[in-house]
């Protein structure tokens, strides 16, 4: 059977690949395999043991070798009429070691990303560095859940393609025209994160210079739990913040106080995380702050018509506070006084329109009589009034 034709011979670190092409001729059988043998620099025969190959194969990595000894190789191929003859000698080359590991530097996280720092390795051995191979694993486990690549001149690296809320390790090769270097020690862990989602607005319910902002949390948290809320107080559909509070970070509602009652705001709400704080949800509608009125002016009571039935009428003034709502109605009562002054017994009239100024009351039982007023709005019944002067009622 014919010789193979010997071809290039390429170093690696202990190891080399040898080429050939199939013989021309292979003597009237089919050729089943390959055997390749070792040679010292000189072209004696080494005591390495020779290295087979398929019937298919056109090359072979024969390992054992020893870095910086040179070598050369031949190739004879076998069939069942047994092995012909071999190739001349390959060039000669002669293994290097490959690089020693880099050191693993800071790992920083970001969003679905992290940037690992690392330090070069101290040898490249045999070969230029061609490039860095950054692996990310999930917390300590051994399979790689993503791979990166970078250049030669490169010292870090952005990782992305990260889960949020998931802890990652880190390890980096160098690489060479020999192969890869031993992999570096595995990083700290790290979790990307970034900041959450925007909560969704609630009900706004409307208080004394204040208003309870109500959310729901937002489903992403961005990979971190959330660590507060901030509350935005706008006038209106303005985008001028005249209000910001803080909530904790269980918070579902917030009373964002220092409002002016009688104007309208809108709020929003934003989740915290260690990121950052977030977008802000969509704006509440709009709600108007209020407060109970204040009293009205008490004017002068006049008595009932002696003979008549038993009345007295009750005189007022608007109150000069509002509370912030428009004032709805009005409510009178009327005291029956003790000739030491005491209350005996009251009676209550019914709400009266907001244009009330004076009430005309059908009492109970005749008697000397003070009367109070209360204001009423959208918050409530105000402070009464002071008493009246004391009428008789007859």
């Amino acid at each position: 059977m014919a010789a193979p034709t010997i071809g290039p011979a390429t170093a690696g670190n202990a190891a080399a690949t040898v080429t050939w092409t199939a013989p021309a001729a292979a003597g009237g059988a089919g050729i089943t395999g390959y055997t390749v043998r070792i040679h010292n620099g000189t072209g004696a025969l080494s005591t390495l043991p020779a290295v087979s190959a398929a019937a298919t194969a056109t090359s072979v990595s024969v390992t054992g070798l020893t870095n910086g000894t040179a070598y050369t190789f031949d190739v004879a191929a076998t069939s069942s009429a047994g092995t012909g003859a071999y190739s001349t000698l390959s060039a000669t080359v002669a293994p290097v070691a490959g690089p020693s590991a880099p050191t693993i530097g800071t790992v920083t996280a970001g969003n679905a990303s992290a940037r690992v720092t690392w330090t070069a390795p101290t040898s490249a051995g045999g070969s230029p560095i061609t490039g860095y191979t950054v692996r990310a694993y999930v917390g300590t486990g051994t399979t790689a859940a993503v791979t990166q690549t970078t250049a030669a001149t490169a010292r870090n690296v952005t990782v992305t393609g990260l889960a949020n809320g998931t802890a990652y390790t880190f390890d980096v090769t160098a690489v060479t025209a020999l192969g890869s270097s031993p992999a570096s020690a595995r990083s700290a862990a790290v979790t990307p994160r970034t900041v959450p989602a925007a909560p969704t607005i609630g009900t706004v319910d409307p208080g004394a210079a204040s208003a309870t902002v109500h959310w729901t949390p937002p489903a992403d948290t961005g990979g971190s739990p959330i660590t507060g809320y901030v509350v935005r107080a706008y006038s209106g559909t303005g985008t001028t913040v005249l209000r910001s509070q803080t909530a904790a970070a269980d918070a579902t509602s917030l009373v964002v106080t220092g409002l002016t009652n009688g104007t309208a705001y809108t709020f929003a709400v934003a989740a915290t995380n260690a990121a950052g704080t977030g977008a802000f949800s969509a704006r509440s509608v709009a709600v108007t702050s209020a407060t109970v009125p204040g009293a009205p002016v008490i004017g002068t009571a006049v008595a009932g018509t002696a003979g008549g039935a038993i009345e007295a009428t009750a005189n007022w003034a608007p109150p000069t506070v509002t509370g912030g709502s428009p004032i709805t109605g009005y409510r009178v009562t009327a005291l029956q006084m003790s000739s030491a002054g005491t209350v005996l017994a009251s009676t209550v009239s019914g709400d009266l329109p907001v244009t009330s100024r004076s009430l005309t009351m059908t009492l109970p039982v005749a008697g000397n009589y003070r009367f109070t007023v209360q204001a009423i709005n959208a918050a409530g019944v105000g402070a009464s009034s002071a008493r009246s002067n004391r009428v008789a009622g007859q």
